[in-house]
C-alpha cells in the first residue's frame, strides 16, 4: 500500500495548491479552480465536494452559465459518493429542467447515466433501464465508445439486481469488449469485478477468483483505493462462502479500514455486514448481531433498498438461530414488506425461506407450511437451469473470440515464415513453390471459413434462445401483473362490502371520513397506472396481436384490455374481479366486442382472441 499512499500524498499536494490559489483568482478563472477540486474531493470528502460544486455553480452563473452544468453535475456525483440518492436525484433532473439550453450532448449522456446509477441502487430498475438508454444514444451520437462501455457496464448491474444473470453478463461481456479496445485498463479491471460478482452469485468461485484477480493486478497497479477496497470484499465473500473464515476476516477488514479511509458508507456498512456473518458462522452470535445492526444503522442513513433488505433478512436470521422469535418474525417482516415494494423475487425468496424456518423452529406449522408452499411457487418460476447453461455459453464465446485473434496473429506469423521459406524453395523448384503456396492458401482460408461459420452459428443459437428467455419473462411478468390487479381488486372489494355493513348514521360526524375512504378505495380499484404497466408488458410480447386490433379503430380502451385478458387465458369471473364489475357485465362486453369485430354468429370470440 506504499504506492496507495504516495498517490494520496501527490493528489493532497495539488488540492493544497489549488485551494490556496484561488484566493487569487476571480470570474471564470476561480470557477475552473473550484470544479477542479470538487472532483479532486469525489472520494477523499464528498461532503467537501459537493459544497465546492456548489460554489463553481454560483460562480458560473455570474461569468459562464452554459458551465452551471458541469457544477450541477459534479455536485450530484458528491452527493452519491455521500450516500444521498436522493439529492442526487433531485440535481440530475434539475440539470434536465432548467439548464437544458446550455446542455451538449455529453451533458446530457453523462446526466442520463448518473440517473441510470441512481435509479438502480434505489431499485427502481425501469426508470434506470429508460435512462441507460438514453445515455447510450448521447454517447453513441457523441462517438464516446469509452462512457458506452460504462453504461453498458450499469445496465449489467440492474439485470445482475432484478436477478437476470444471463443479460447481466451479456452486457458486461460487450462492454468489456469495448474497454479492451480502447485499452481502458482501470474500466477493464472494474468490468471483470462485475463479471466475478455475477458468478458468485451463481456459486461458480473458479471463474469468480480468476476475474477478481485480474481486476486486482490493475487497481493495485493504478492505486485505486474505492475499487480495491470493494475488491477486497468481494474476495471476503467468497472465502465466506468456501468457509474459509479465517481468510474472511483478514481481507474483510482491509476492505473496512480502506471504505472508512475513503469516507464510504456504503462501503463501510457492506463490510460490516460481512464481518457479523462470518462471526455468525463461527457460531459467535453475540458478536455477530452487534456488527448487523451497526451495518444496518449505516444503511438506514442511505437509500439503497435492497441492501437494507439484505440486512434486515441476516439479522432475522441471526436472531432465528439464537430462538429470539419475536426480534427474529420483526426483522424479517421488515425485509418482506421491501422486498414487496420493489418486486425483487429472489429477495422475496431469500426472506420466504427464513420465514419458513423461522416459525417452524417456534412450533408454528401451519405458518411455516404456508411460506415452504410460497417459496416452492417462486422458486420454480425464478430458477431455470438454462439460464445458466447460456451464461456459460456467452462466457465461452468471448474466450473463443479471444483465442481467435490469437490464432489469427499467430497464423500471420507462420505466413509470414512460410513466405521466406517459400522464396527458398523458389530457387530449387519454382513450380513446386508455387504449388505448394497454393495449396497452404486454400487450406487457411477454408481453416478461417469454417471457424467463422462456426461462431456465428453459436451467435445465432444464443441470440435465439436469449429472446426465447425475455419471452418467457416478460409472459411472466405480464401474468403477474393480472393476477396482482385481480388480487388486489378482490380484497379491496371485500373492504367495501364491510363499509357497507358499518356505515355510519346519516348526522354521524364519521359520516364524512367514511364517505371519503370508500372514495379512496373505490379510486384504486379503477387506477389507470396499473393498466399502463399492465399495456407495456402486454405490447412488447404481443406486437402482432396489438397491431391486428388496432385496425379496429372503434375499439375502446376497455375493449382492448377485455381483449389482453382474453388472450391470457383469464376467465369471465377473474376478468369481472379485475374490472370491478359482475360476470354477467363481462359477458355483454364481449358480444359487444364480437360485433364490433364484426364476427360472425359460428366463431367464438375467445377462440378468436386467443389465436389471432
Amino acid at each position: 500500500m506504499g504506492n496507495s499512499q504516495n498517490t494520496d500524498t501527490s493528489k493532497q499536494k495539488k488540492i493544497d495548491f489549488l485551494e490556496q490559489k484561488i484566493h487569487n483568482l476571480s470570474g471564470d478563472k476561480k470557477a475552473e479552480c473550484v470544479l477542479e477540486l470538487s472532483e479532486l474531493y469525489w472520494q477523499i470528502n464528498p461532503e467537501k465536494s459537493t459544497a465546492y460544486a456548489k460554489q463553481a455553480a454560483q460562480l458560473f452563473l455570474k461569468t459562464a452559465p452554459q458551465k452551471v452544468p458541469n457544477a450541477l453535475i459534479n455536485e450530484a456525483i458528491g452527493f452519491y459518493y455521500e450516500g444521498e440518492k436522493d439529492s442526487t436525484l433531485f440535481y440530475l433532473n434539475r440539470i434536465l429542467d432548467k439548464y437544458s439550453r446550455f446542455l451538449t450532448d455529453h451533458h446530457y449522456g453523462v446526466t442520463y447515466n448518473l440517473l441510470c446509477v441512481s435509479y438502480r441502487s434505489k431499485g427502481e430498475f425501469q426508470k434506470a433501464l429508460k435512462a441507460a438508454e438514453k445515455a447510450l444514444y448521447y454517447f453513441k451520437k457523441t462517438g464516446d465508445s469509452s462512457r458506452m462501455a460504462g453504461t453498458l457496464d450499469n445496465m449489467s448491474m440492474i439485470y445482475e439486481n432484478m436477478g437476470d444473470y444471463q443479460k447481466s453478463l451479456s452486457y458486461s461481456i460487450k462492454s468489456l469488449k469495448i474497454f479492451e479496445k480502447n485499452k481502458d485498463s482501470l474500466d477493464i479491471a472494474f468490468t471483470h469485478s462485475n463479471i466475478a460478482n455475477i458468478y458468485a452469485y451463481l456459486k461458480d468461485f473458479t471463474h469468480a477468483k480468476q476475474h477478481l484477480s485480474q481486476a486486482s493486478v490493475i487497481f493495485k497497479q493504478k492505486d485505486n483505493l474505492y475499487n480495491l477496497a470493494d475488491l477486497y470484499n468481494n474476495y471476503g465473500t467468497i472465502y465466506i462462502e468456501t468457509k474459509a473464515y479465517d481468510s474472511a476476516f483478514v481481507m474483510l477488514h482491509k476492505a473496512l479500514q480502506l471504505y472508512r479511509r475513503i469516507n464510504s458508507k456504503s462501503g463501510e456498512a457492506t463490510a460490516l455486514q460481512n464481518i457479523g456473518l462470518v462471526y455468525n458462522f463461527k457460531e459467535n452470535y453475540t458478536l455477530g448481531i452487534q456488527k448487523l445492526k451497526q451495518a444496518a444503522t449505516l444503511f438506514e442513513g442511505l437509500s439503497d433498498v435492497h441492501n437494507k433488505i439484505d440486512i434486515y433478512a441476516d439479522i432475522g436470521e441471526t436472531y432465528t438461530k439464537i430462538g429470539a422469535i419475536q426480534k427474529a418474525e420483526y426483522y424479517l417482516n421488515k425485509a418482506l414488506s421491501l422486498a414487496e415494494k420493489i418486486h425483487h423475487n429472489r429477495q422475496r425468496l431469500k426472506v420466504y425461506t427464513l420465514l419458513d424456518k423461522m416459525y417452524a423452529k417456534e412450533g408454528n406449522y401451519k405458518d411455516a407450511y404456508s411460506y415452504a408452499q410460497k417459496g416452492s411457487a417462486l422458486k420454480d418460476s425464478i430458477e431455470n437451469t438454462e439460464v445458466k447453461k447460456q451464461i456459460a455459453n456467452l462466457e465461452a464465446l468471448y474466450q473463443n473470440e479471444k483465442k481467435q485473434k490469437k490464432i489469427e496473429s499467430l497464423e500471420h506469423k507462420q505466413r509470414l515464415q512460410g513466405i521466406k521459406n517459400q522464396n527458398l524453395i523458389l530457387i530449387i523448384s519454382l513450380l513446386g513453390g508455387v504449388f505448394l503456396l497454393f495449396t497452404y492458401f486454400v487450406y487457411q482460408k477454408r481453416k478461417k471459413e469454417k471457424k467463422i461459420a462456426s461462431l456465428e452459428l453459436q451467435q445465432a443459437q444464443l441470440k435465439q434462445q436469449q429472446l426465447e428467455q425475455e419471452l418467457v419473462y416478460k409472459n411472466k411478468q405480464m401474468a403477474t401483473h393480472a393476477i396482482n390487479i385481480m388480487q388486489r381488486n378482490k380484497l379491496l372489494q371485500k373492504y367495501l362490502q364491510l363499509l357497507k355493513e358499518i356505515k355510519p348514521e346519516t348526522n354521524s360526524s364519521m359520516l364524512k371520513q367514511y364517505n371519503s375512504l370508500k372514495k379512496e378505495i373505490n379510486k384504486t380499484i379503477q387506477s389507470k397506472k396499473d393498466w399502463e404497466s399492465f399495456k407495456t408488458y402486454f405490447e412488447q410480447t404481443n406486437e402482432n396481436f396489438v397491431g391486428q386490433l388496432m385496425q379496429n379503430a372503434n375499439l375502446t380502451n376497455h375493449d382492448f384490455r377485455l381483449a389482453a385478458l382474453i388472450k391470457l387465458g383469464m376467465t369471465n369471473k377473474e376478468i369481472a374481479t379485475i374490472f370491478n364489475i359482475s360476470p354477467q357485465s363481462v359477458k355483454n362486453s364481449l358480444y359487444r366486442l364480437k360485433k364490433k369485430m364484426q364476427l360472425s354468429n359460428d366463431e367464438n370470440i375467445r377462440d378468436y382472441l386467443k389465436n389471432l
